[in-house]
């Protein structure tokens, strides 16, 4: 017969697989991407640190703005809520605040804009949505401005090495 550690290759395998899928099922919940009359919104979270003082949770999170459309648009505003675990809002940004970063960027079709920001929770998790309004330019007009949405993304703490951007 077989004995405990014979086919042993086949469970490593298995628990390696096992292993992998965690950690795209995290990845998942740490990022977004959702589209909105073509304009794609990438977002990606990563833990940073705990505050040793105030014992908050830091993250940074990734921004890309993607021009899928076929018309030139302008990111004008943004709009943030930033949730703890425990349901209370940690942050917010209300809509129509000015750009992003101190920038009003405009892509033409085909281009995309990049950016890392922050952001602090009282809790180990938390979770980030929110919206780009954008405005289309057409020839040296502005159109009607329009909601990006930024799909939900989780901030975890507890996620494990390997998450951290």
């Amino acid at each position: 017969g077989r004995s405990c550690g014979e086919g042993g290759g086949g469970l490593d395998s298995l628990f390696a697989a096992l292993r992998e899928l965690q950690a795209q099922q995290t990845l998942a919940r740490l990022s977004s991407s959702r589209t909105t009359s073509g304009v794609r919104v990438d977002a990606t979270a990563g833990f940073l640190a705990r505050d040793s003082k105030s014992g908050a949770f830091t993250f940074q999170y990734k921004i890309a703005v993607t021009n899928v459309g076929d018309k030139t648009v302008q990111l004008i505003g943004r709009h943030w809520v930033m949730t703890n675990s425990d349901a209370t809002v940690a942050a917010s940004v209300p809509r129509n605040s000015p750009g992003v970063v101190g920038q009003k960027p405009v892509l033409h079709p085909g281009q995309a804009f990049e950016y890392a920001s922050g952001a602090s929770f009282d809790t180990p998790q938390g979770v980030i949505c929110g919206s780009f309004t954008m405005v289309p330019i057409m020839h040296g007009r502005a159109g009607e401005t329009f909601e990006a949405i930024v799909g939900r993304f989780h901030c975890d703490a507890t996620a494990g090495a390997g998450t951290a951007m």
